[in-house]
């Protein structure tokens, strides 16, 4: 049985409304996680609102073995939006899932199924492919918050045993995610230069770029750690640990995030990240 992590953003559910994710392919089955896995994120909630809007309620969430509830609370305002992550129990063999929403018209789930391209889903008929990755890779996001003009981020990576690690803009495996960058919001942002080396990564922010009003701006990352010789490897998980380090300027913050792992701030200060 395989544990594929998943999340779910909620966007424009409408108030009072019990949204319903159903997966209908035999065998596969929700989970809040895998027990023995202390660093797991395993299931959770996690409300975000426009900078005008204090809260986001909800009445209630419910997971069974088919299916994902979550009732939205009286209070629920236009533009708000939900974040979930659970897990999916997957048999081998199983190369994608199908199932149904339920849905109010305006909302939609913006999914990503492991280290899988992220999709949309809309009150019907859902499915998506699982995504295969290749041993010694691992998917990650880094969010990098507070952009303003004129800065400089580098992000170092570092081995955390005797196998060599790199960056990598991939692996060309069907139904995984490459190298991409997106922001926050959605609009558009100007890079004056993103540099991706075996071990270090740096954006700078051009100058006279207006970022917003809000400080909030920011992008995610996305790409993958490789770990030569982690394929003909029997260590075991122990051994598959990173240090990452962060310089930034005042006001920025970096997030690693591995796929149904808790995210870990990362500052100049090397931190270790069990990548199993």
């Amino acid at each position: 049985m395989n544990f594929i992590p998943v999340t779910l953003d909620f966007v424009q559910l409408a108030p009072n409304f019990d949204a319903k994710i159903v997966i209908d392919t035999p065998g596969v089955t929700w989970s809040a996680g895998e027990r023995q896995r202390r660093d797991d994120l395993g299931f959770s909630c996690n409300a975000w609102t426009p900078d005008e809007a204090e809260s986001f309620s909800v009445q209630s969430l419910e997971l069974t073995k088919s299916t994902l509830s979550l009732l939205s609370g009286a209070g629920a305002i236009s533009g708000g939006a939900v974040t979930l992550t659970a897990m999916l129990c997957v048999p081998d063999g199983v190369s994608s899932i199908e199932g149904h929403c339920t849905l109010n018209s305006a909302a939609r789930i913006y999914v990503r199924l492991g280290c899988g391209v992220p999709m949309e889903w809309r009150h019907g008929c859902i499915g998506g492919y699982i995504p295969k990755v290749p041993p010694g890779f691992w998917f990650v996001t880094l969010g990098i918050a507070g952009l303003t003009g004129g800065q400089s981020i580098a992000i170092e990576l570092a081995a955390g045993s005797s196998a060599p690690v790199r960056w990598a803009m991939g692996h060309g495996t069907q139904a995984t995610s490459p190298l991409s960058i997106a922001s926050y919001d959605g609009r558009s942002m100007a890079l004056g230069r993103l540099s991706i080396t075996s071990n270090r990564i740096e954006l700078v922010t051009p100058t006279g770029q207006s970022f917003g009003s809000s400080g909030n701006a920011g992008l995610d990352l996305a790409l993958y750690i490789e770990m030569m010789g982690a394929a003909n490897s029997s260590s075991g998980s122990a051994s598959a640990q990173v240090h990452l380090s962060a310089t930034c300027g005042d006001g920025i913050t970096v997030v690693a995030k591995l796929p149904g792992k808790f995210p870990r701030y990362i500052d100049g200060v090397p931190k270790t990240l069990n990548l199993e």
